[in-house]
């Protein structure tokens, strides 16, 4: 809980936990922060965090709600502009709850809110999504296409590594979630995004774009088996039928995303499964009919960003070893 007088504070929480119980006392709860708290540079514990220790508090958020992304475009005064990290004004409260234990009563952080969310500042997204990302490897100049774009997350962060310059198009087949991405978009800031709805991948809007981007992201649909230290039940959902069925429909995405790209520009095919007939086979499927692309090393752009995941022709995570989701990516190049 944040305040001047931390001694205040506690003094709060305390009446906070007097009116748990109900949903109707949470609704008080919440009432009494509005009016009570004051928002304050953050404390971590009893200690109040600067600007030298924010990034590795930020760190320490990944055990419990996996990593956040700070969007660079909506920063409030005061970001550093060499870091990109906030100077440490995180406007957010705690609710604490009184634990018995046979040394006597303890408090517990029950339940973390944050405004800086509400307000565009961070998102929260796994980290290994986060580097794919940086594997695109896009600029403010570049014309880029999230060519499945879903939500959303991966146009986010591209938005915000491009400055909100240059030109970012969005495309999807599902309009109910390209609904949710403008929302996040408008709570973000960024102004240089553009969302369309197509049919398919060989839909109009993608023929009249042909040639035009810098950068091509293929975030393809696939299994998610990458997920499944969070998601279990995967390992009932699938079958050889359904991979190979997936992997006929990732191949005709890429090969229509292909289209889109410039020459001597990159087209980035990537999945959050670890089987090599999501990942390796397509690219060599893809190859064979589009020799006008080469396999493009991901390594230097891993150490142009100072990410310590190391990799030869493809990246791929893995959660036992990265503590992150497992993901495959590639970047291919046009040459001719």
């Amino acid at each position: 809980v944040q305040h001047p007088d931390f001694e205040a504070n506690v003094e709060t929480a305390k009446t906070l936990l007097e009116l748990q119980g109900t949903e109707a006392d949470l609704q008080a709860q919440l009432d009494l922060v509005h009016e009570e708290l004051q928002w304050q540079p953050a404390f971590h514990g009893s200690s109040q965090i600067g600007k030298e220790e924010f990034g590795e508090y930020l760190k320490g958020w990944h055990d419990v709600m996996e990593d956040v992304t700070y969007n660079a475009v909506n920063f409030l005064p005061g970001v550093s502009a060499e870091t990109g990290l906030p100077d440490g004004s995180v406007r957010s409260y705690g609710v604490w709850s009184g634990v018995h234990t046979e040394s006597g009563k303890s408090w517990e952080l029950v339940s973390y809110h944050t405004w800086d969310f509400k307000d565009g500042l961070i998102e929260v997204q796994d980290e290994g999504s986060q580097i794919l990302s940086f594997i695109v490897d896009a600029n403010r100049k570049h014309m880029v296409a999230d060519f499945c774009a879903g939500a959303g997350g991966k146009t986010l962060a591209l938005g915000a590594m491009m400055s909100g310059s240059g030109r970012l198009y969005a495309f999807d087949v599902n309009d109910k979630r390209l609904m949710n991405l403008r929302k996040r978009l408008k709570r973000s800031g960024l102004s240089n995004t553009v969302c369309h709805h197509i049919n398919n991948e060989n839909d109009i809007r993608i023929k009249r774009l042909r040639g035009k981007f810098d950068r091509v992201l293929v975030d393809a649909p696939c299994s998610g088996l990458g997920t499944i230290r969070r998601n279990p039940d995967l390992k009932w959902k699938h079958d050889l039928e359904s991979i190979f069925e997936m992997q006929k429909k990732q191949l005709n995405i890429l090969t229509a995303a292909s289209k889109l790209t410039k020459l001597g520009g990159r087209l980035i095919y990537a999945t959050c499964s670890f089987i090599p007939e999501e990942n390796e086979d397509v690219i060599n499927s893809f190859l064979k009919d589009n020799p006008d692309f080469k396999v493009m090393s991901i390594q230097p752009i891993l150490d142009k960003y100072n990410i310590s995941v190391s990799s030869e022709d493809f990246f791929k995570t893995k959660f036992d070893e990265h503590d992150m989701d497992g993901f495959f990516a590639a970047v291919l190049e046009k040459v001719n």
